[in-house]
């Protein structure tokens, strides 16, 4: 039997291996790696609709890139997806932000359950959505001693994965094996996914789609646990409120995501899959509401990459380093200033991830900050509303941080002048990286972005 699907794909080729096994490949035109856009998921929810009547017996899923399966949702597209949400009224994002990111829990599931099985052909690495992708598969066979790997590193950019990724994983590893895939973004090598349950086989590289055949041809039992008789048991609410508390302990109240999956994972593994999609879809819209995750994947995504690329190419632009220097520089202004001991406990409260720098002149003290505040060709905005401590520090730690992040911001800004908005993301990530800037705020030019040089002002006039 010749199958040939009815539709036009963008994102992926459809082909046959045997006379009822399909082969879908997903080659991302025009990229070096497979991402998941609207088109993708377009096209996933397309072969979907489709496999019902389809007559296959079975399908491999593959990538057509050496880079590997899948790095995951397309960043690339978030800040026109930003531009979006803030141009809808306020009233309205929510329902905005539901509706443009459902699609990655209704293709994986309507994929997962749409009759034929499943068998995911896993040759590098695969990140985030694809991760999740290849979750929603129902075999998973993986290119042993190469760099295929599960990973989801949503967290580490702000994000969590909300494509169905807080359910599936826990229902197959268990919650203790993957606490650590969800909250510090691990990557599980093949051999260690195979031996976690992630994974059910290993191949050697160029022979995952045989052995996905081979698979698909021994008529398997191919229902995935949580949607047989009983499902999987969830863990226990004592295991779930200590896993709680220990994350949002590390959290200190900054990284949202972290309180989202949280809630996924208390309201949802005791659920039906597509109950617990549900969940997953309503808190990641929640959390996209709020400025953090935004922050930070312009910062820790298109920051690192930026710099990243320019450390390859032709080297850091020669204006960096005077800037982070002047930042460190302000913050050991401020931190002298107030007293060290209170201003490295403020730091810490705040989210600092490094010791405030100790810059020290001939005499032994840290030299001013090179402006304070802004220079007068830098005109002042408007103290802005983020929803954040920021908004009104509280006497003790808070205000003192404060102190400390917007003498950063003036110390940044006074370098901004003529820097694209790349070049920002670029240096925001660098005095993250260097410097332990508190990641959630995104970097200087981010919380100036965010709260307003007029909010740094009145922290420094108070």
């Amino acid at each position: 039997m010749i199958v040939n699907a009815p539709f036009h794909l963008d994102h992926f080729r459809f082909e046959m291996v045997r006379p009822a096994i399909g082969h879908l490949i997903f080659d991302t035109p025009g990229r070096k790696v497979n991402v998941l856009g609207a088109a993708a998921l377009a096209d996933l929810q397309r072969m979907a609709a489709w496999l019902p009547e389809s007559g296959l017996t079975g399908l491999v899923l593959s990538s057509a890139k050496a880079s590997g399966f899948c790095a995951g949702a397309d960043l690339a597209a978030f800040e026109a997806i930003h531009a979006m949400v803030a141009a809808a009224a306020p009233d309205d994002r929510f329902v905005t932000l539901h509706a443009h990111f459902a699609p990655f829990t209704r293709a994986f599931r309507r994929l997962e359950t749409a009759g034929p099985p499943i068998a995911v052909a896993i040759e590098g690495p695969a990140l985030g959505g694809g991760c999740e992708l290849a979750l929603a598969g129902h075999w998973r066979v993986m290119a042993s001693g190469s760099t295929a790997a599960l990973g989801l590193p949503e967290i580490t950019v702000g994000l969590f994965p909300a494509g169905g990724g807080t359910q599936r994983l826990p229902r197959l590893i268990g919650l203790d094996a993957a606490v650590p895939m969800l909250f510090d973004g691990t990557w599980l090598s093949a051999e260690a996914a195979v031996a976690a349950g992630a994974a059910h086989a290993l191949a050697a590289p160029g022979e995952t789609v045989a052995a996905a055949v081979a698979w698909l041809e021994s008529v398997p039992d191919w229902l995935p646990p949580w949607d047989r008789p009983g499902g999987v048991p969830a863990p226990s609410p004592t295991r779930l409120a200590a896993l709680r508390r220990d994350r949002e302990a590390k959290a200190k109240g900054h990284y949202p995501a972290v309180t989202a999956m949280l809630d996924c994972l208390e309201r949802g593994l005791s659920l039906p899959m597509d109950r617990a999609n549900a969940i997953e879809r309503d808190a990641l819209a929640r959390l996209l509401l709020r400025p953090e995750p935004w922050a930070m994947v312009a910062t820790l995504f298109h920051g690192r990459q930026a710099y990243q690329r320019a450390a390859k190419d032709k080297g850091l632009p020669p204006w960096l380093a005077p800037l982070v220097e002047d930042v460190g520089r302000a913050l050991a202004f401020e931190a002298n200033r107030m007293g060290r001991a209170l201003a490295e406990a403020a730091a810490l409260q705040a989210g600092f991830t490094k010791p405030l720098p100790s810059f020290q002149d001939a005499v032994g003290r840290a030299p001013r900050p090179p402006v304070v505040p802004l220079p007068s060709c830098a005109p002042l905005t408007s103290a802005q509303t983020t929803g954040l401590w920021i908004d009104a520090p509280s006497a003790g730690w808070q205000g003192q941080a404060a102190r400390l992040l917007s003498r950063a911001l003036f110390a940044a800004e006074a370098h901004g002048a003529g820097l694209a908005e790349a070049d920002r993301q670029l240096a925001d990530y660098a005095i993250v990286a260097e410097l332990g800037f508190p990641a959630y705020l995104g970097g200087p030019f981010a919380l100036l972005a965010m709260a307003g040089s007029g909010w740094a002002r009145a922290q420094l006039e108070e």
